[in-house]
């Protein structure tokens, strides 16, 4: 399934994910326990939010003047791409939860497991040092973490539209 989101989206979205996770690699952020707790517990919360702006944009009007407007460099109506962007989240969402458990199973509660493994520097060409996968995959959550949220600013943006659509009749 092909998700249908605004090219500069798309470019921002991949643009926050390789510098979040480049930056956090740097800066050596570790994913610890109370860490994955927290974000297991912020990615429910970003669901949640997910399934309530649902439940605001059901039967709203702003909803039927989106499925009225048609975007012309992407063809589709509105609700469409709304759609889109809601599963995408969702999706995000529900992602980020089982990727975090995941990782706290098998990197976190024992050091010396699967993801503790470390990557000599004659495999990967020009990198002159060994790679710390557990680092890597912690740096790359951090990166989800940063489009979650940008992906909860894009939604709330879109319920604050409909909001100022809804005051206007």
């Amino acid at each position: 399934m092909e998700f249908q989101i605004r090219k500069i989206h798309k470019i921002i979205a991949f643009l926050i994910w390789i510098g979040v996770t480049f930056v956090a690699y740097l800066l050596e952020a570790k994913m610890t326990a109370t860490t994955s707790q927290n974000l297991v517990m912020f990615f429910s919360i970003v669901f949640g939010f997910n399934m309530t702006s649902i439940g605001i944009l059901y039967n709203a009007s702003y909803t039927k003047s989106l499925h009225n407007k048609i975007d012309d460099k992407m063809l589709m109506r509105g609700t469409h791409i709304l759609k889109s962007y809601l599963l995408f989240s969702g999706y995000l969402s529900i992602f980020s939860i089982t990727s975090i458990i995941s990782f706290t199973i098998f990197a976190i509660k024992s050091p010396e497991g699967i993801f503790s493994i470390k990557i000599v520097p004659l495999a990967l060409p020009f990198v002159g040092k060994v790679i710390d996968f557990n680092l890597l995959l912690s740096s790359i959550l951090f990166g989800v973490v940063a489009l979650n949220i940008l992906f909860l600013l894009l939604l709330m943006h879109a319920i604050i539209d409909g909001m100022i659509q809804e005051a206007k009749k």
